[in-house]
């Protein structure tokens, strides 16, 4: 109908979500009249029209490295930069709550710079993160064969019809369909016939011969690491194939204009100073144990992200007066920002603590000013499932692929523990999960395995109960006394549970804390 209003745009995706803002409330004044001639006024504070978020998995682990799967998120970030094209832009990175404040700060503005110069195409801004390794971090390994892997390969294309959604195709920009089995070749729209008496049949021959074959793409890496031209082409052509024909910005895009020499207002790292999750005292002591490291990594991986804040149409700041630190002058200028009781709100407790429960997580209050304008802040801590074999091991490196109502098939590989994250989204509720065993890089997947699979774990408690041991593996059309009896008995010794098959507040509690904490640690790996 003419004069509505397109609908807001709300991508909730694998690995991250792109969320337009509701309208702000208006600003109610109270006025009176005076004899004065002064008059007064009124400067709004900033105002975030939209947001973006990535999670951890779009990066390598312990790095700044963009992996090329982030395209899917990146294409929704296209759409929230089309519907807003005048609204600047500024990139926050946060780290997990462990390590030291500064490394974490360093590791997180690392982040931050990678997506930046993803964005604006700016190769040089890569070159220092693959000059300067930071621990982990470590660019010069094995990245350069990754991009350009990445690039050798033909653009996949898009699943979907078309249309005005930002995740569905368009028609591939190398290959153009005309109906003949012969159109896949480049060269077929170029083929010429010979049109009379005069043409060289032999030039005709010449013009369309084949091009000159894409250098190897090991070769090329190899050439890379110690060519900087050539690296610096790797760069932009891997930008170029994840961000797609949509989406390059200017500096002038973002907030800061690229004014400052250290992109002050464009991007920070926040380090580990705003976590979504908080362990209890007792996880982080258990966590503390080498052995139990990789279990700590991954549950901590909902604190590793990245946001973007899209600001209101044409908002200047004063770059001398904005409050975040460049991300090369450490974390005291952070520290500054702090809520008086913001070492007590990073600080864990006796009980879990997330977010957007009590938003007493975030140490700065003005990133908490910001964020709590934002849903992406409040979005349900994505769901981990674990994958098993018939003899009740979880399987590293698992291909799976996943079909939720209303959603595109995903497909992936678990990590090096057996899981995969599931993002909870409005509308979601269960699905179907196939998975097989661990697969090589190059190997094609067998799906041996299914399984019904929750994602909203609401309602009553034996519903909530009954969808949490399925997704641990204590389905396969068991009911539910049968079900709550298996747990029971794997889990005795933990929870001093009695395998009697009764949900009793006892196993209810183990089941939650095994499916939502404890990731399921007694089963030995495969």
């Amino acid at each position: 109908m003419a004069g509505e209003k397109p609908a807001p745009i709300s991508l909730h995706l694998e690995a991250g979500a792109a969320i337009e803002h509701p309208d702000p409330r208006e600003h109610e004044f109270l006025v009176a009249p005076t004899t004065a001639a002064g008059f007064n006024t009124f400067a709004p504070g900033l105002r975030v029209t939209a947001s973006w978020c990535v999670d951890d998995m779009r990066f390598a682990f312990d790095s700044s490295f963009v992996t090329p799967e982030i395209a899917a998120e990146l294409r929704a970030l296209a759409a929230l930069v089309k519907k807003f094209p005048k609204h600047p832009l500024s990139v926050f990175a946060h780290a997990d709550p462990v390590g030291n404040d500064d490394y974490n700060k360093d590791l997180s503005g690392r982040r931050a710079k990678a997506i930046y110069a993803l964005l604006t195409r700016d190769v040089a801004l890569w070159d220092e993160l693959f000059d300067h390794p930071l621990g982990n971090d470590d660019w010069r390994k094995n990245t350069l064969p990754i991009m350009a892997r990445t690039v050798a390969k033909p653009p996949q294309p898009r699943k979907g019809s078309g249309g005005d959604d930002p995740l569905a195709p368009g028609p591939d920009p190398e290959i153009q369909d005309t109906g003949d089995p012969g159109a896949g070749c480049p060269l077929h729209t170029q083929t010429r016939l010979p049109t009379g008496p005069d043409d060289d049949l032999e030039k005709d021959s010449q013009d369309t011969a084949a091009p000159e074959p894409k250098p190897d793409p090991e070769e090329r890496a190899k050439k890379g690491a110690h060519d900087k031209l050539t690296r610096h082409q790797i760069f932009r052509d891997y930008m170029d194939r994840l961000c797609g024909p949509d989406l390059e910005l200017k500096k002038d895009d973002f907030l800061g204009k690229g004014a400052d020499s250290g992109h002050k207002a464009d991007f920070q790292g926040c380090g580990e100073f705003n976590p979504v999750l908080l362990f209890t005292r007792d996880e982080v002591k258990e966590f503390s144990r080498p052995e139990n490291k990789s279990e700590r990594d991954e549950q901590n991986a909902p604190n590793r992200r990245v946001l973007i804040f899209m600001f209101h149409e044409n908002t200047k700041i004063d770059l001398a007066r904005w409050p975040c630190p460049r991300i090369k002058e450490g974390v005291g200028g952070c520290k500054k920002r702090f809520f008086s009781d913001g070492e007590k709100r990073r600080t864990s407790t006796a009980a879990r603590r997330e977010y957007p429960d009590k938003r007493d997580t975030f140490a700065c209050r003005f990133y908490d000013r910001l964020a709590s304008e934002s849903p992406c802040e409040f979005l349900p801590l994505p769901l981990r499932v674990r994958l098993y074999d018939t003899r009740g091991r979880f399987i590293p490196n698992a291909a799976w692929k996943l079909e939720l109502s209303g959603q595109e098939t995903r497909e992936g590989v678990t990590s090096p523990l057996g899981f995969l994250m599931v993002r909870r989204a409005p509308g979601l509720s269960e699905g179907t999960i196939q998975w097989g065993p661990s697969v090589e890089e190059e190997e094609d997947p067998v799906l041996a395995f299914q399984d019904a699979i929750f994602v909203d774990l609401e309602g009553d408690p034996a519903t909530q109960a009954q969808r949490r041991l399925v997704n641990l593996g204590f389905g396969g059309g068991l009911t539910l006394k049968q079900s709550v009896s298996a747990f029971q008995s794997v889990y005795a010794d933990e929870f001093g549970l009695v395998a009697t098959g009764i949900l009793d507040p006892q196993t209810q509690l183990a089941i939650h804390k095994v499916h939502d904490t404890m990731a399921d640690k007694l089963r030995e790996k495969a």
